[in-house]
């Protein structure tokens, strides 16, 4: 596990970084024309991300600033304003160089306005319209500091993460034993198998939202033809259909399923309907729970850049999560398979 740099938690919390930031969003809105109404807040403090709630004369504004490992998220989201302006909320400023990003509230996500079936269906198939629109400029994208391991480089990076964090001391939360270190390594050829089914589409490396699901999505205002996508912290470069692990994994447990329910195929297909035109439907559909196990690489690999950033106390509570999804490698589709 990479070495701690610095506890983000801790600096947020002192009062010369609240000090800079509020002195930040003061010049934003007097330069914007807009008036603060009420006192700045600070709903949530964790180490990978802190927020604060700025009401204006124009409504409330969300400040954000991301750990080290996620700082790109601000020069990500200015990017998207320009490529797909109708599929995210266009900041009102941003500070590329310090991860900073003011922006406006959109409303009530999905989840929290009561989300629907239909509206799950939306959402894979508007987030796949991104993608698709996005894939020319996946350069652009790794150039602001978006992490990428193309799918043929994973089986090499599961070998070299299952013997850092076996070679960590057995009390580190990190730690892997031997016998799930040795199941890994076993299981590199299908690893590598997975990748080859999800390179036979021939589908561009594109954006990866990396934590796809109902509470990072806006629900549609009256007349908008799409949802618009927020929280890219985790985001990475990689095959496209990784992006189907997290919303499929959470709208299984919200309905109490299993992944052969047709109401997740409805999703794949709403999904996959976006690239129909580049590959035959069968070779789509097979790349689908391959491009999903390797999503739980890219999962790992968020963990292990974030937790860089956490105190002794939060390591103990988070810590196992970079090992945590390297480890569902071993579970369905299972390596024998």
């Amino acid at each position: 596990m990479s070495a701690v740099t610095e506890s983000t938690s801790l600096r947020w919390g002192t009062s010369a970084w609240r000090d800079e930031a509020y002195a930040s969003i003061e010049r934003i809105l007097r330069d914007r024309g807009l008036t603060r109404t009420g006192e700045i807040e600070q709903p949530r403090v964790r180490f990978w991300a802190t927020q604060l709630t700025v009401p204006t004369d124009a409504g409330q504004l969300w400040f954000k600033e991301n750990c080290p490992g996620q700082a790109y998220e601000a020069g990500l989201v200015e990017m998207l304003a320009e490529l797909v302006p109708d599929h995210v909320v266009t900041p009102i400023a941003v500070e590329p160089e310090r991860g900073w990003l003011l922006s406006p509230d959109a409303g009530p996500t999905l989840r929290a306005a009561g989300e629907g079936e239909d509206l799950w269906e939306r959402l894979a198939a508007n987030w796949a319209d991104l993608q698709r629109r996005v894939a020319d400029h996946a350069d652009r994208l790794i150039a602001v500091g978006i992490p990428s391991v193309p799918p043929l480089d994973m089986a090499a990076l599961v070998a070299e993460r299952a013997e850092e964090f076996a070679a960590l001391p057995p009390d580190d939360p990190a730690h892997l034993d031997a016998g799930d270190a040795a199941r890994l390594r076993s299981g590199l050829p299908t690893v590598e198998r997975w990748a080859d089914q999800v390179a036979a589409t021939g589908l561009p490396m594109t954006l990866d939202h990396n934590d796809l699901h109902s509470g990072n999505a806006f629900a549609p205002r009256p007349g908008e033809e799409h949802l618009r996508f927020f929280d890219f912290g985790d985001a990475v470069v990689g095959h496209p259909f990784s992006s189907l692990l997290i919303p499929l994994n959470v709208l299984a447990h919200e309905l109490s399923t299993g992944e052969d329910d047709p109401r997740l195929r409805r999703v794949v297909d709403a999904y996959l309907e976006i690239w129909s035109d580049l590959a035959d439907p069968a070779t789509l559909r097979a790349a689908v729970d391959p491009a999903r196990q390797l999503g739980r690489i890219n999962r790992s690999e968020c963990w292990r850049r974030v937790l860089r950033s956490a105190d002794a106390a939060e390591r103990a509570e988070w810590g196992d999560s970079a090992t945590f999804w390297l480890t569902t490698l071993l579970e369905h589709p299972a390596f024998s398979t």
